[in-house]
């Protein structure tokens, strides 16, 4: 069984850009090296692009999200959330290695994005590789502390692997954070 970010989150977090391309590293994600800075007007069209994937993505239309993502990247190759983005339309496609490769790209374009590692995380967790799953949940949780639900799917993990005592902390404090959480 797929287990589904919501979409609500998805669509808040969307509205979040992370610019730039620098020659950043992460061990678990590649590094983007030599890439041509966009111009003014290609980082502009980049974030239409984006808005249209987004818009295409709240109706449900997944590839052609993946078209608007695929052409907000071409723009710009350092939006690092166009890359969370269309990994989340690969996961609803059910492709789970684009879906992954995308996670990567982001992380190694802003490794402190919370919104990548919490869908890289999830991601994980579906494939049920769950010490990697806590890993990035974890991450998450540490870069973005008021994340409801990084705690809530962390405590979801927690429990598949038997850690009832860290399960019920995390779900303790995701209630705190946001008591209509999980519902």
């Amino acid at each position: 069984m797929r287990r589904q970010i919501s979409l609500v989150a998805f669509v808040v977090l969307a509205g979040l850009t992370f610019a730039g391309c620098a020659e950043k590293t992460d061990v678990d994600g590649p590094s983007v090296v030599n890439v041509k800075e966009p111009t003014e007007d290609e980082k502009q069209k980049a974030l239409e692009y984006l808005d249209k994937g987004t818009n295409a993505s709240e109706i449900g239309n997944w590839r052609e999200a993946v078209a608007a993502f695929d052409e907000a990247i071409r723009l710009d190759p350092g939006l690092a959330i166009a890359y969370v983005q269309r990994g989340l339309m690969h996961g609803e496609l059910e492709d789970a290695k684009k879906e992954m490769a995308d996670y990567n790209r982001a992380i190694g374009l802003d490794p402190d994005s919370a919104l990548a590692r919490f869908c890289r995380g999830v991601a994980y967790w579906q494939s049920e590789d769950l010490d990697k799953a806590i890993a990035d949940l974890s991450r998450a949780v540490k870069l973005d502390p008021s994340d409801a639900d990084a705690y809530e799917t962390r405590g979801h993990v927690y429990s598949e692997m038997g850690d009832q005592d860290k399960a019920v902390a995390d779900f303790k404090r995701a209630k705190e954070l946001d008591p209509n959480v999980g519902e």
